[in-house]
């Protein structure tokens, strides 16, 4: 879309105003949009990674799930385990046994939420015109 503004009009500062406003709410839809895909494409890892590790049954395997709020200017998307939640953090960082002992750290989330941020990051980066 073409307009042709007079440099000296009033007008002028607002159309800017309107235009910038057009783009960064256009790029916060997309951001948003790639936010939720990434988030999707984590739980999807989780459920499948998970397998691989000793957990007993597939319930730990199956809860994982995601979670989306949004704001006016802010949004979060969060990857969690629904019904075994303090499960998760027993099994990434490992936990003292009756016995003195420790138990292996079973680490599965990490390397998923790394590289969900890296995916992100770039995502955006792209989305602003940086690479």
């Amino acid at each position: 879309m073409t307009k042709n503004i007079e440099l000296n009009n009033l007008n002028f500062q607002k159309e800017i105003s309107t235009i910038l406003k057009k783009y960064n709410q256009e790029c916060l839809e997309k951001v948003e949009e790639k936010s939720k895909e990434i988030g999707k494409k984590a739980v999807s890892t989780l459920k499948n990674t998970t397998n691989t590790y000793k957990v007993r049954t597939g319930e730990y395997n199956k809860s994982w799930s995601l979670n989306y709020d949004s704001q006016s200017l802010t949004f979060e998307t969060t990857v969690f385990n629904k019904k075994h939640y303090r499960l998760t953090h027993l099994l990434e960082k490992g936990h003292a046994t009756l016995n003195g002992g420790r138990t292996h750290a079973y680490i599965h989330i990490a390397p998923v939420q790394e590289n969900a941020n890296k995916e992100l990051y770039y995502e955006v980066k792209k989305i602003y015109g940086g690479g």
